[in-house]
């Protein structure tokens, strides 16, 4: 991971998932994440039966983009993850812990996804 990368990981907690619409309009909803640095992974749980979920379940791609751009005063090139993502009802793989109050309380009934999103290539700044 580059030395850009590793600081905003350590201390933003909301991502942009990039997902696509079936008629190919963007689909973009800022989401709490969990990172595992040693396989360059992010986790994302979403409702089953959300537009993202959706989404995910028919294009192969996915792309992440940190939230906090920074201030006028002390601006923060864009970090965008791109790769391949995998979605399970279920999974036998937990993610790796989450930081405190980073998770919500699940809705009873609520059927959950797992995303799984593999870092192929970080884009940083434009390039």
């Amino acid at each position: 991971m580059s030395d850009p990368v590793a600081p905003r990981l350590a201390v933003e907690r909301g991502v942009w998932p990039a997902t696509i619409r079936r008629n190919g309009a963007p689909h973009l909803v800022p989401v709490w994440f969990v990172f595992d640095r040693s396989e360059a992974t992010w986790w994302i749980s979403t409702g089953a039966a959300s537009t993202k979920a959706r989404n995910i379940a028919e294009w192969p791609q996915a792309s992440l983009a940190l939230e906090d751009g920074g201030s006028r005063s002390s601006p923060k090139a864009p970090l965008v993850s791109t790769g391949p993502r995998s979605a399970r009802r279920s999974s036998t793989r937990s993610p790796p812990s989450t930081r405190a109050g980073t998770s919500p309380s699940p809705t009873p009934g609520d059927v959950r996804v797992l995303v799984e999103v593999t870092t192929t290539r970080w884009l940083l700044g434009g390039s």
